[in-house]
């Protein structure tokens, strides 16, 4: 196959590092495109009456954390030398990253390989082994890291 790119899921912290240092290697050394994915996805979050939506407050939230973390990766990619872009998925994230897998002719799919923490398992629920199982039947090419 002719892969473009590498999807990596990112988040802060060192799991976050070496996700993203695994995604850079590997575009770097395929010569490929690195995609950063920040999820900010609300809607399986509980929401509260405070005058808001709180799902509206917790997502502009999530978003801002996601770019300052992208920011990061994106410096890593400059020394790297390696070509990049980068999305926040505010919905619907697991449909979404499958988009973003297949438009960008993703070979990899790099994810944190750490266990789900009480924030994520509200926003993504404990979902992640069944999406792995889907988009290994969906997409049987397509090579998963977890770092």
């Amino acid at each position: 196959m002719n892969y473009k790119s590498i999807v990596c899921m990112v988040k802060g912290g060192e799991f976050g590092t070496n996700a993203a240092k695994k995604a850079l290697k590997i575009a770097k050394e395929e010569r490929i495109k690195v995609i950063f994915v920040f999820s900010a996805d609300t809607e399986n979050m509980i929401s509260g009456n405070f005058g808001i939506e709180s799902s509206k407050f917790a997502s502009k939230g999530l978003d801002n954390i996601g770019k300052i973390i992208i920011g990061r990766f994106e410096d890593m990619a400059k020394k790297y030398g390696v070509e990049y872009s980068s999305k926040i998925i505010n919905e619907n994230l697991l449909s979404k990253l499958k988009r973003v897998i297949i438009y960008n002719k993703a070979g990899y799919l790099v994810i944190p390989a750490i266990e789900r923490g009480p924030i994520e398992k509200l926003v993504i629920g404990d979902r992640v082994s069944e999406f792995i199982d889907e988009i290994k039947n969906e997409l049987p090419d397509l090579k998963i890291y977890f770092v």
